[in-house]
């Protein structure tokens, strides 16, 4: 606080993440190849109940052309590969502590002509989100490795599919509340494409060159599943609002008519 009454305030933030891995590789006899592994991600940007989670993957590799039955004389090397893995991501939090509620401090305008008064005033920023999670990315791939004409042109294949699921994106704020709103983990993103890569190198007396040629194709689609659910719930209350409120005017309709009925028997009476 300065000399007159005004407060000064510092904001500092402090996380930490901590990581651990693990890993198996085997080869055997140059043909046949697997490896596995495991991982463990710790941050304390996330609630306690949330912090960690595992991550693993595997992955497996044939070369063919070290096999006895392979005899292809323009092919030097041919290898198949495939592998599946998961990695973790929380690089999409808007704010260092989503669990908590962050406040906030403003000058306070107050009085019936807006007087000024220079004080300070706090006020909630945003909401909070304690169940947010680690977003997750699941890759798939296949792949082929090649060598031909005495290893002068190398080709790669790979079919690709990558899945990141959970992702952290901002929810749907509520005009009510006038805060802005908290992180959800409520998309995901499916991603596949093929791609095709191939290195011919040679040698013109005392020249070297290599030509390199790449070519890919990928689509995307784009699952936003927390705006899909909030739409359902506003759908189905604006649809159970229509059926009550025909259910209630039918009532009505009812009422008066038995009314209408009972009057007319009275005065038939009469």
């Amino acid at each position: 606080m300065d000399g007159i009454g005004n407060i000064q305030s510092v904001i500092s933030w402090d996380s930490e993440i901590i990581s651990a891995i693990g890993r198996v590789m085997y080869n055997y006899n140059n043909k046949y190849y697997i490896s596995g592994s495991i991982r463990t991600d710790e941050s304390s940007r996330l609630a306690v109940e949330n912090q960690s989670d595992t991550f693993t993957s595997v992955s497996a590799g044939w070369r063919i052309s070290n096999e006895s039955f392979f005899n292809i004389p323009a092919i030097n090397d041919l290898k198949l590969r495939a592998s599946w893995g998961e990695i973790g991501n929380i690089q999409s939090i808007s704010g260092y502590y989503p669990f908590d509620v962050p406040v906030a401090s403003g000058n306070v305008v107050m009085g019936e002509n807006g007087a000024y008064f220079d004080n300070v005033g706090s006020y909630v920023q945003r909401n909070a989100n304690r169940d947010l999670k680690w977003e997750t990315a699941e890759s798939l791939d296949f792949g082929l490795d090649a060598s031909l004409f005495n290893n002068s042109l190398s080709l790669t294949v790979d079919y690709f599919e990558k899945t990141t699921k959970g992702m952290i994106i901002p929810g749907l704020a509520d005009i009510n509340q006038g805060i802005s709103p908290a992180d959800v983990n409520g998309g995901q993103v499916k991603n596949t494409g093929l791609e095709v890569s191939a290195t011919y190198t040679n040698t013109n007396g005392k020249l070297n060159y290599s030509i390199n040629a790449n070519a890919t194709t990928i689509k995307n689609i784009f699952v936003m599943e927390y705006y899909f659910f909030t739409l359902w719930i506003a759908v189905m209350a604006f649809y159970c609002y229509k059926l009550f409120a025909a259910h209630k005017s039918l009532k009505k309709v009812e009422y008066n008519n038995a009314h209408k009925l009972k009057e007319k028997q009275i005065k038939i009476h009469k």
